[in-house]
């Protein structure tokens, strides 16, 4: 009866360290551990600022707030409400979430 006690708690401990290993390939792989928008302004979000409530159009031709197009360093990414969007983390991407009416409510990095 001992044996088989002590058996379980084996078989248990060894799951349990398993579960650990296979969730910690879930972790972030991000450098950057600081919230979206709160890192290093390397997309450019900070000149935006003035642009909030402004209308974001995003077409063929490329992305404009208020009829201004866009630069960015990398990719820019328009967001609206409840949209579902990737958590990878890129300090060049412009993400623009806008509201219900497409009008700029945040221009952050990642």
């Amino acid at each position: 009866m001992m044996a088989s006690s002590k058996f379980g708690r084996l078989v248990g401990g060894v799951a349990v360290l398993a579960a650990a290993v296979a969730l910690s390939g879930c972790m972030s792989a991000r450098s950057d551990q600081s919230l979206p928008g709160m890192g290093p302004d390397d997309c450019g979000a900070s000149t935006l600022q003035s642009r909030i409530g402004q209308p974001v159009v995003q077409g063929a031709g490329g992305t404009s707030i208020g009829g201004v197009a866009v630069n960015a360093p990398g990719a820019i990414r328009v967001i609206a409400p409840g949209q579902p969007v990737t958590q990878d983390y890129s300090t060049g991407r412009l993400n623009l979430d806008v509201d219900a009416s497409g009008r700029l409510v945040r221009p952050w990095c990642g």
